[in-house]
C-alpha cells in the first residue's frame, strides 16, 4: 500500500494494491493503525488498483471505520472501479455504513 499526505496534517490518502485479501490484511491493519497513531483523523483509501477484495479486508475496513468514528474521524473509499468490488459492496450494502465515492 502506498500512502500520500493530502490537504492538511489530519488527512491521508492510501492507495491500495490490486488484491486486498487474507494474506495482505495484516499490512492493511498495520497501515491503518499507523495512520491513527500518527494523528490522522480522515483516511481515504483509493481503490483505483483494487481488482479483488475479500471479507477479511472488508472486516478490517469496517473495524477501523468504527474506531475512527469514535475518535471523530472517518474512512472514505474512493475510485472503486472493479465490477467485482462494486458488486460485493452493493450486495453487502456497505454504502449505508461507509463513505464510498
Amino acid at each position: 500500500m502506498i500512502y500520500t499526505k493530502e490537504g492538511n496534517s489530519k488527512n491521508i490518502r492510501l492507495i491500495a494494491d490490486e488484491r486486498m485479501e487474507l494474506r495482505t490484511v495484516k499490512s492493511l491493519r498495520c497501515e491503518l493503525e499507523g495512520c491513527i497513531k500518527r494523528g490522522y483523523e480522515d483516511i481515504t483509501i483509493d481503490f483505483r488498483n483494487v481488482k479483488m477484495i475479500d471479507c477479511s479486508a472488508i472486516g478490517v475496513i469496517i473495524a477501523f471505520h468504527k474506531k475512527l468514528k469514535r475518535l471523530n474521524g472517518s474512512i472514505h473509499l474512493e475510485n472503486v472501479r472493479s465490477a467485482h468490488v462494486q458488486n460485493l459492496f452493493n450486495a453487502l450494502r456497505l454504502s449505508s455504513i461507509l463513505n464510498i465515492k
